[in-house]
């Protein structure tokens, strides 16, 4: 299973990814040697299923609204699935751009329980909620 890089997006961010998605192939020595694929919220039927019913944020209850700007978010957990369980996986938001080569991230030893991210303990978490998520898709580690 080649790695995947799979950025999530809903109708009101979806060009965020599409710029995101060239970004990535553009800005990597690698290109060739990884997928990037679209996780467009709409596809997902399921989500027009939970329009208006609560959910947990943050601790607090909200209502789940299907043109919520961060509508994708639940996406997130999906790469798993849609790799088939295995193979790894990088997941972002639709407006993280890379500058840098993604393929830094994939071959890294991921049993290693630090996370990759910029700007890691500084600020709040609301001022650093996008960055790059490793997904090892393996149900068994690789």
């Amino acid at each position: 299973m080649r790695p995947c890089v799979f950025i999530q997006a809903n109708h009101r961010q979806i060009a965020g990814a599409i710029v995101a998605e060239h970004a990535l192939k553009r800005n990597s020595k690698h290109g060739d040697e990884f997928d990037v694929r679209i996780i467009h919220h709409k596809d997902y039927p399921f989500f027009l299923e939970k329009e208006g019913k609560p959910y947990l944020r943050d601790g607090v209850h909200r209502k789940w609204h299907n043109n919520d700007l961060q509508s994708f978010t639940l996406t997130r957990f999906m790469p798993p699935e849609l790799m088939g369980y295995k193979g790894r996986a990088v997941c972002i938001d639709p407006d993280v751009f890379a500058l840098g080569d993604v393929w830094e991230l994939l071959p890294r030893d991921w049993r290693a329980r630090q996370s990759w991210r910029p700007g890691r303990n500084r600020g709040s978490r609301k001022k650093r909620a996008s960055w790059p998520r490793r997904c090892c898709c393996s149900i068994a580690p690789s």
